[in-house]
């Protein structure tokens, strides 16, 4: 449905007012109110790149959770110059639109509602906040409309070819909207000529520029996994089940290998080296402590106590040794001590003290 000469004429007016808004200059202030002019003073026409692709609307971009920087910066390798990369990409399509952008964070205050009123031309009864441009700090950026150039996107990052993106930007822009249908159990989107989720590259596109410069690291995980995959289709081949279970068996085999080779080197380890007494001491050095005013070596004390237990002990007698010796003596005659003990009854004492024997 193609709108009436008299509102095209209408809208053409609002865009070029939107236009002259906040430019260097100018005699119109970005929330529509009058400026103090200087005498010779012109505003500053757009540049090249800008307002290429007005929508008729004034546009306002808001990254939310900005805090999330730093987690990229250190769990997934950020650097500077990707965060310089992206935000000249951002404000190269937003420039052919005569956009605004502005990052905040809900820990932070930002001036968002000064920016929105000011591009929507609301005058607020309140004390007006002054709002200020910043491309310097990463997590507080501040885009006003009719404030960035080509120039301002090169300044921030060397080696950003601002014209080629524009150009790609435009292109991305022309092309038609695909046609998606939902293909398969899962709900799959597709596009009438069978790519999955209705994308195909066009030559000389911005998104594919982006794309190729900003790489999802989260994403590397998975593409390893899936390998050579095709992942446009819905049905994955297993491996066969025997196949399957012979290289687990393997893995198996190998893994009880390595684990009784690993605990043979430990119970070796552990029983090989057994640290003595001197080795402790060298490590440690003399051990000495005062005794009621006495000083007293430890190391002395306990080789005094070892060798008074050492002197306190008498070997016991062995069992064999004992028979050893029994076996060894002699066997006794009875014949001749009951011939001694029968002489000793049958003496009789004398008269001079002396005994004799009856033979």
């Amino acid at each position: 449905m193609s709108l009436s000469l008299e509102c095209k004429d209408t809208m053409e007016e609002t865009m070029i007012s939107w236009r002259e808004r906040g430019r260097t200059g100018g005699s119109v202030n970005l929330d529509g109110t009058g400026s103090v002019a200087t005498e010779g003073s012109v505003a500053a026409p757009p540049g090249p790149g800008e307002w290429e692709d007005a929508l008729g609307l004034p546009l306002c971009v808001v990254c939310q959770n900005t805090e999330k920087i730093d987690y990229l910066e250190k769990s997934q390798g950020w650097k500077e110059e990707m965060f310089d990369l992206v935000l000249q990409y951002l404000r190269t399509a937003l420039l052919r639109h005569g956009a605004s952008l502005i990052y905040t964070s809900p820990s932070m205050t930002s001036p968002l509602q000064t920016l929105i009123h000011a591009s929507l031309g609301i005058r607020s009864l309140l004390k007006r906040q002054p709002l200020k441009e910043n491309v310097i700090e990463r997590d507080k950026v501040v885009v006003p409309p009719n404030w960035d150039s080509w120039s301002k996107i090169r300044v921030l990052r060397d080696g950003f070819d601002v014209e080629t993106v524009s150009n790609g930007w435009s292109i991305d822009l022309d092309q038609p909207f695909p046609s998606v249908k939902t293909n398969g159990v899962y709900g799959t989107d597709y596009e009438e000529d069978g790519g999955p989720n209705g994308t195909t590259e066009v030559e000389g596109s911005a998104v594919a520029y982006y794309e190729e410069q900003v790489r999802d690291t989260s994403l590397d995980a998975l593409q390893l996994a899936q390998g050579n995959r095709d992942t446009s289709q819905l049905e994955v081949p297993s491996a066969d089940t025997q196949a399957f279970l012979s290289n687990q068996l393997e893995r198996l085999e190998q893994q009880k290998k390595a684990d009784e080779k690993a605990g043979k080197e430990k119970d070796t380890g552990s029983f090989a080296h057994v640290p003595s007494d001197d080795m402790i001491s060298d490590h440690i050095g003399p051990v000495q402590f005062n005794m009621g005013g006495i000083q007293v070596d430890a190391d002395d004390m306990v080789q005094r106590l070892r060798d008074r237990h050492g002197y306190g002990q008498s070997p016991e007698p062995v069992l064999d040794e004992e028979i050893e010796i029994e076996g060894t003596q002699a066997p006794v005659d009875t014949d001749t001590l009951a011939k001694f003990f029968g002489d000793l009854m049958n003496r009789k004492p004398t008269a001079g003290g002396k005994s004799t024997t009856k033979t």
